[in-house]
């Protein structure tokens, strides 16, 4: 049962990701028709797409991953060969922190 709320808990988180990078998109593709009507620089406007659609490559990504890790667990967990592994953990936060500190580059650049 706990390996399911992870697995729910792992989706949920990935489906938060990809809606960000979907919003971070279209306040993009906004930004750009602003910016051409008004004839200044896109650059920022470029690098915000660029950081949704790695938001969106992300949760697909960590779809793929804790469907993974779902079907791994549940075999170990039947077999009784189930050890913790917390590298999974540690990975997925230091590139949500990255993303993070991009964003916060970002926006301060702006």
């Amino acid at each position: 049962m706990a390996n399911e709320r992870t697995f729910v808990a792992w989706l949920r988180t990935a489906v938060s990701l990809i809606s960000l990078g979907l919003a971070i998109n279209r306040l993009a593709m906004y930004l750009q028709e602003v910016n051409q009507s008004e004839g200044k620089a896109r650059h920022l406007v470029i690098d915000a797409a660029w950081m949704g659609t790695g938001f969106v490559i992300f949760g697909l990504v960590l779809v793929v991953l804790s469907a993974s890790h779902f079907r791994r667990r549940t075999r170990q967990i039947q077999d009784g060969t189930f050890e913790p592994l917390s590298i999974s953990i540690v990975v997925i936060g230091a590139a949500i922190l990255l993303m993070g500190l991009l964003g916060l580059a970002w926006f301060h650049r702006s």
